[in-house]
């Protein structure tokens, strides 16, 4: 298998970290690390693989890293705009997404216009400015691949001719629940930010946790789902399945249907967009199927309000799905800063996202301001 040279874009969460343990495993150079503040691990990737380029949004923190490792090894960018100007001048043949939220846009659509292999687990740059991305990489050959294990899942089973996406009649997206599954959200007024981030299953971080616990992240992965797949949304079904074994599924239209299945650790689907088109052995968690018991019930409209505005936005368009994203950003962080309760998160959202007109978008910069203007109306209100 072919050593490939990658560059890590949200290196010190969750998902970065996990790549880089998959970059040693598999002997694969990294040339580029971007990380927002949190130095002290940036510090030690460095010194474990000599990066050439290195980012850090946060400039009190990139002093620190000045202070900390010298720049005389490693090109340091700093500022809100480092990770983009890393995503430019990194010389790597697949980029990895792992940023958190919008400010993950840029830097895909940076690397998009080049003729590499981004690989992505910034949903929040796919359903604010999926259509953005795509054109660019479109123009300059640049491969897109998914890493959320929903979408990885999809993409390995539309492979091959007989799985061609042209005989696809739908997508079934699991989802586990979170871990407020079955509860109604107006029960859970009490709820602390460290209840709502804590995960059944999936070890995340807190923004997507709770996404969960609303099921916002299905909604957003639904949009993202359309988009990369190319699938309208009356054509995605969310099905719960709370032991997270099957990571989605495809119909066809011969009644066949096709799931991949494995063990709830992101490592495989990152090894996957990692080794892609070819598959390693590297940090596997094999799936015990000794005792597997399978549930799975599809969700129904109406039955979960946050999946019903992911749809509205798609049906909408434009910047409709921007307007969603922006709002939850929003509500959530003030979720986990104590200043609104849970069961705010929704109302937050839904009164944001029909209140607010959809501008036309001309380029990414258009998203990134009805973004902020969003977040400060939410902040300034609360």
């Amino acid at each position: 298998m072919m050593a490939k040279r990658i560059c890590v874009l949200g290196s010190t969460g969750s998902i970065g970290t996990q790549t880089l343990d998959l970059c040693a495993a598999l002997g694969y150079s990294v040339t580029g690390l971007a990380a927002g503040r949190d130095v002290d691990l940036l510090a030690r990737q460095i010194r474990l693989f000599a990066p050439e380029f290195v980012a850090v949004a946060d400039e009190d923190a990139a002093q620190r890293l000045r202070f900390m490792t010298g720049t005389e090894r490693f090109t340091l960018f700093s500022g809100a705009d480092a990770a983009t100007r890393l995503a430019r001048e990194c010389d790597a043949d697949l980029f990895v997404n792992a940023m958190g939220g919008i400010c993950g846009l840029l830097p895909s659509i940076e690397v998009a216009r080049r003729p590499v292999t981004l690989a992505t687990a910034n949903k929040e740059s796919i359903v604010a400015g999926g259509d953005l991305i795509f054109a660019e990489a479109k123009q300059s050959g640049c491969r897109i691949l998914p890493i959320d294990s929903e979408h990885s899942a999809i993409f390995q089973v539309l492979q091959g001719d007989p799985n061609d996406p042209r005989y696809l009649k739908r997508l079934i997206i699991t989802a586990s629940g979170g871990p407020f599954r079955g509860k109604d959200p107006n029960d859970l007024w009490e709820v602390s930010p460290e209840e709502a981030a804590r995960h059944p299953i999936w070890k995340m971080g807190k923004k997507v946790s709770v996404d969960s616990a609303t099921l916002m992240n299905k909604g957003l992965e639904l949009i993202e789902a359309a988009r990369l797949f190319c699938v309208p949304e009356d054509r995605i079904t969310i099905a719960l399945h709370p032991q997270s074994v099957i990571h989605s599924l495809a119909e066809f239209c011969d009644g066949a249907i096709l799931a991949q299945m494995g063990t709830p650790d992101m490592h495989t689907c990152i090894k996957f967009a990692l080794t892609y088109p070819a598959r390693a052995d590297a940090l596997n968690l094999p799936l015990d199927l000794t005792h597997l018991s399978l549930e799975l019930s599809e969700t129904k409209e109406g039955e979960y309000p946050m999946v019903d505005l992911a749809r509205e936005a798609l049906r909408r368009g434009g910047a409709s799905p921007c307007i969603l994203n922006a709002a939850d950003e929003a509500a959530v962080s003030l979720f986990l800063q104590n200043k609104i309760r849970f069961p705010e998160i929704f109302s937050i959202v839904r009164e944001t996202f029909e209140t607010t007109k959809a501008p036309s978008v001309r380029d990414a910069r258009d998203l990134l301001e009805l973004d902020s203007s969003i977040k400060a109306s939410i902040s300034q209100a609360k």
